[in-house]
C-alpha cells in the first residue's frame, strides 16, 4: 500500500506550501481565451452546416429529458443540453451555441487546470490557444468529448487544495463516474479508481482518521444516488448492446477503407453486418470466440490507425493554426516537438523536468486511469477523433511541464505586458471558421442545404396538435422539430426487407426529404414503388416543395396545409 500512496501523492510538499495560483494571470488569460474563441468561431454559421446523427440525438434527448429520460445515450450531456435550452429555446441556435461553447469552455478550463498544476502561465496560455484553434478541435464532431474534458479539468482544479489523499481519490472517482454518463467507456476508469480508493482506505487504515468514515459515507451515498439517477451507462442502441453496435458499424468503416465495402455499407451497417456476423452474438466476447480472424484483423488495423492518428492529433494541438496556413501549422508543430527534444538534452532542465513529473505523479496516474478505456475503445472499436482527443493530455501535460522548466529560467515573473504581447502576436492571426473543413452528412457542396431544408419546415405554420411523419435518409432530422413530428428513416426503419409501398400504406409520411443521397440508399435503389414515386409523386397524393437556394426538395402529402 505504501506504493499506492507514493504514486498518488499529489505533492511531496503539503498543498498549503504549494505555489500559489497567479490570480491576475487567471483573469487575463481567461478573458483573452474568450476573445480568441470568438475570433475562431464568430463566422461558424456561414461555414458549418448542421450534421445530423449523434449530436442531434443528444440535443433531442436533452430537450425531452423530463418526458422521456433516455439513460443509454450520454444522459449527462443530454442534461447539459436541457440546461442550455432554458436560455436558448430555438433548437438551431442551441445546436450552434453549444458547438462553440463547449470548445471555448474546455480551453478556458484547460488553462485554469494547467495553472493549478503549477504550469507556467505563458506555457498554459500558449497550449490553451493552440487547443482552441486546433484543426483537431474546431471541426470535431460530435462534441461530447469536449464536455467530458471539461469534467476532467474541473476535477484537476478541485484537487489542487485538497490535502488528504483519500479525498483526492474520491474526487477522481466522482469525476470519472460523471464523465462515464457522457462517454460510457469511462465507467472502467471509475471501477479502477474506486478499487484504488477502497484498497487505500482499508489497507492504509484511513477509516481510523477523524471524520473519514463520514466522508466515506457521503461518498458512497453520492455514488448510489448517481446510479439511481443515471443507472449503469450506455446499455443498448437500436436493439443492440452499445459496444456491439459500435463494433459492427466501425468494422464496416474499416472494410470501406480497405475497399472491401461501400460507404453505404457502413451507413447501413444494421443490414450489411449480417452477411459477416450472426445476430446470435450478444457481446464483444462472442465475436472474439466465433469470428477471431475478423476481430483481430479489425483490431490490427485500428492499432495502426490509432498510432498514426495519435501522433497527428497531438501535433495539431502544439502549434496555433494561423491564417489557414497548413505548412506553417505542421511545420511549427514539428519545430515545437524538436524543441522539446533539445530541452531534454540540457542536463539542468532534464533533471528539473523529472523532479516535476515525480512531484505531480498523482495527476499523471489520474490521466492514465482516464485514458486507458479510451485507448481500448480506439483499438477494439475504432480510433475516432473524439475518442483520441481524450488521450490528448497524456502527451500534452508532460510537454507543458518540460516547457515550464525552460520558461522559469527565461521568464520567472509574468506580467500583464507579457500576456498582451503574446495575445497580440497570436490572436489576430488565428484561423476563423472558414479555414476548417467541417464534416458533412451529404455529398453536396457545403452550401448549408441541411440547415436550409430544416428551416423550410420550421418556417411553416403547422398545427401543433397534428402528428406529422417525416421520411428521409437522415437520422434524427426531427431532433430540431417539435414533438408532434415522428421520423421514418432509411437507416433504421426503411430497411431492405421493408418496401416503400409498406411505408406509404402504414406510415403515411407527410414530408419526404429528397437530397443527394436518398436515391443511392441501398434500401430504395431497387424498390420499384420508390422509383415510380420519385418520378411522378402526383398519383400518390404528393406535391413538390423546393428548398430555397438549394437542390433539395420535399414531397409533401396533399393533406398537409401550412
Amino acid at each position: 500500500m505504501k506504493y499506492i500512496k507514493r504514486i498518488f501523492h499529489y505533492y511531496f510538499l503539503e498543498p498549503s506550501n504549494a505555489v500559489s495560483v497567479n490570480r491576475p494571470a487567471v483573469i487575463i488569460g481567461v478573458l483573452l481565451l474568450i476573445i480568441a474563441g470568438a475570433s475562431v468561431y464568430y463566422n461558424i454559421y456561414d461555414y458549418m452546416d448542421i450534421v445530423y446523427g449523434d449530436e442531434v440525438i443528444y440535443m433531442k434527448n436533452g430537450l425531452n429529458i423530463l418526458q422521456d429520460f433516455n439513460r443509454d445515450w450520454g444522459p449527462l450531456y443530454c442534461l447539459w443540453y436541457k440546461f442550455l435550452s432554458l436560455f436558448i429555446p430555438d433548437t438551431i441556435t442551441l445546436y450552434y451555441f453549444n458547438f462553440v461553447l463547449v470548445a471555448i469552455l474546455a480551453a478556458v478550463l484547460i488553462y485554469c487546470a494547467f495553472l493549478s498544476m503549477d504550469i507556467h502561465p505563458l506555457v498554459a496560455f500558449y497550449f490553451a490557444i493552440c487547443f482552441i484553434g486546433s484543426k483537431a478541435v474546431v471541426p470535431m464532431w460530435p462534441r461530447i468529448s469536449l464536455f467530458t474534458i471539461c469534467i476532467l479539468m474541473i476535477a484537476i482544479i478541485s484537487i489542487r487544495r485538497i490535502k488528504a489523499l483519500y479525498a483526492r481519490l474520491m474526487v477522481v472517482c466522482i469525476a470519472v463516474l460523471l464523465a462515464s454518463y457522457a462517454r460510457p467507456e469511462l465507467y472502467l476508469s471509475f471501477l479502477l479508481s474506486l478499487f484504488i480508493f477502497i484498497a487505500y482506505f482499508f489497507a492504509g487504515k484511513i477509516y481510523k482518521k477523524p471524520y473519514s468514515i463520514y466522508h466515506a459515507l457521503v461518498f458512497i451515498l453520492l455514488i448510489v444516488l448517481l446510479h439511481l439517477i443515471f443507472r449503469f451507462p450506455s446499455n443498448f442502441y437500436n436493439g443492440y448492446p452499445r459496444n456491439l453496435a459500435a463494433f459492427y458499424q466501425h468494422y464496416m468503416v474499416n472494410q470501406f477503407f480497405l475497399n472491401k465495402a461501400t460507404e453505404f455499407d457502413w451507413i447501413y451497417w444494421k443490414d450489411t453486418h449480417k452477411a459477416i456476423f450472426s445476430d446470435a452474438n450478444t457481446n464483444i466476447f462472442s465475436i472474439i470466440i466465433h469470428y477471431p480472424i475478423e476481430f483481430f484483423s479489425h483490431v490490427a488495423l485500428n492499432i495502426k490507425n490509432y498510432l498514426v492518428e495519435i501522433v497527428v492529433k497531438n501535433l495539431s494541438v502544439i502549434f496555433p493554426y494561423l491564417g489557414g496556413m497548413n505548412k506553417l501549422y505542421f511545420g511549427g508543430a514539428f519545430l515545437v516537438f524538436i524543441s522539446s527534444m533539445l530541452l531534454l538534452s540540457i542536463s539542468s532542465i532534464r533533471q528539473a523536468f523529472f523532479i516535476t513529473l515525480k512531484a505531480h505523479a498523482f495527476y499523471l496516474v489520474m490521466l492514465l486511469i482516464w485514458g486507458i478505456p479510451t485507448i481500448l475503445s480506439s483499438i477494439v472499436i475504432f480510433p475516432r477523433e473524439h475518442y483520441i482527443m481524450l488521450n490528448y493530455f497524456l502527451f500534452i501535460i508532460p510537454l507543458c511541464f518540460l516547457f515550464t522548466e525552460a520558461a522559469k529560467q527565461l521568464l520567472p515573473n509574468v506580467s500583464l505586458n507579457h500576456f498582451i504581447i503574446f495575445a497580440i502576436i497570436l490572436i489576430p492571426f488565428l484561423s476563423s471558421s472558414k479555414n476548417y473543413h467541417f464534416f458533412l452528412t451529404d455529398h453536396d457542396k457545403n452550401n448549408m442545404c441541411s440547415r436550409k431544408a430544416l428551416q423550410h419546415i420550421k418556417n411553416k405554420h403547422l398545427d401543433q396538435h397534428i402528428q406529422y411523419t417525416f421520411f428521409a435518409d437522415i437520422h434524427c432530422f426531427i431532433g430540431f422539430l417539435p414533438n408532434n413530428f415522428r421520423e421514418i428513416n432509411t437507416i433504421f426503419d426503411k430497411t431492405k426487407d421493408v418496401s416503400f409501398a409498406t411505408i406509404l400504406m402504414y406510415n403515411k409520411p407527410d414530408f419526404i426529404l429528397v437530397n443527394n443521397c436518398i436515391n443511392y440508399s441501398p434500401s430504395l435503389i431497387d424498390d420499384s414503388t420508390w422509383q415510380q414515386f420519385i418520378k411522378n409523386p402526383y398519383p400518390f397524393g404528393y406535391r413538390y416543395e423546393f428548398v430555397k437556394d438549394c437542390p433539395y426538395y420535399y414531397l409533401v402529402r396533399n393533406t398537409v396545409h401550412d
